[in-house]
């Protein structure tokens, strides 16, 4: 597919996508929210990143289940295995391909797994999915689910991917979860988010000449010079944590530099969208 042939179907697939959730919008009918939801739902508008407790979304029993497939995966054979091979090998990620090596991946490691796994539970969440689906104003649907494993690095000094500052180009409104099944601070992983550079955000002007559906990777002198140190947040938080945040808003992953990082990942789209779902 030459480019523009490539250029005239994102066109056309952006077109029909935008008929599409306007048909969808107009028949959503808010879910009505609990108090609790309401606060979540207001932080996220107005920041495009918002944190609960598990106990908001979960029931104890619940929770504890994911925590034993989260151990399963973990503690996999093959799992340990690729981390191993990861380690021996040292080699600096990205190198060769765009593959981010310090990942371990669940859906990768093990076809099945997530079938054997609760996380596909979230999808239909009784806490999260009413809030979402009010925050894209019409019914949503995930289109990613796994379990990520980050790795310690072996290149501390250099941003990989998305270790640099950049936005998603899924659409307009990103919506990602999530779960942390270990505890995250600035050593090991945390997110880095700037607040209010979401879709209508207090901060999402400087933004405003990016195309829809394209990623934006600016360097640290823009982000230095348009927006405030005191929106820079980092996603740090022990584990039993769910992080909210709409991906679109300048966002980039931290490095682990002393312990691993173990994260349960959703990614909520627009029913227009034509983003297929991978499990």
């Amino acid at each position: 597919m030459n480019n523009l042939t490539r250029s005239l179907k994102r066109k056309v697939q952006s077109v029909l996508r935008d008929v599409k959730n306007t048909s969808s919008r107009l028949t959503y009918k808010d879910v009505k929210l609990t108090e609790k939801q309401q606060k979540v739902l207001a932080e996220l508008k107005q920041n495009g990143f918002v944190m609960i407790p598990v106990e908001d979304a979960f029931t104890t029993a619940q929770w504890d289940r994911y925590c034993a497939g989260i151990d399963g995966f973990v503690n996999d054979s093959v799992t340990q295995t690729k981390r191993a091979e990861y380690h021996a090998i040292g080699k600096t990620e990205g190198d060769g391909s765009f593959s981010k090596t310090f990942i371990l991946r669940g859906a990768d490691l093990n076809k099945d797994f997530l079938k054997t796994t609760p996380l596909s539970e979230l999808k239909q969440n009784d806490f999260l999915k009413p809030v979402i689906d009010n925050y894209y104003g019409q019914a949503s649907k995930v289109i990613y689910i796994d379990y990520w494993y980050t790795l310690k690095t072996h290149n501390p000094n250099q941003d990989v991917y998305s270790q640099a500052w950049h936005c998603d180009p899924e659409g307009d409104k990103i919506v990602k979860v999530f779960v942390y099944f270990s505890d995250v601070d600035e050593r090991s992983g945390a997110l880095q988010y700037i607040k209010g550079t979401h879709h209508g955000g207090k901060n999402a002007a400087a933004l405003k000449d990016i195309r829809r559906n394209t990623s934006f990777y600016p360097e640290q002198s823009f982000v230095d010079a348009n927006f405030p140190k005191d929106d820079i947040i980092q996603a740090k938080a022990p584990k039993g944590t769910i992080m909210i945040c709409d991906t679109r808003g300048l966002h980039r992953g931290g490095k682990c530099l002393d312990n691993e990082r173990i994260l349960g990942v959703l990614e909520y789209l627009d029913m227009g969208s034509f983003a297929h779902e991978v499990m």
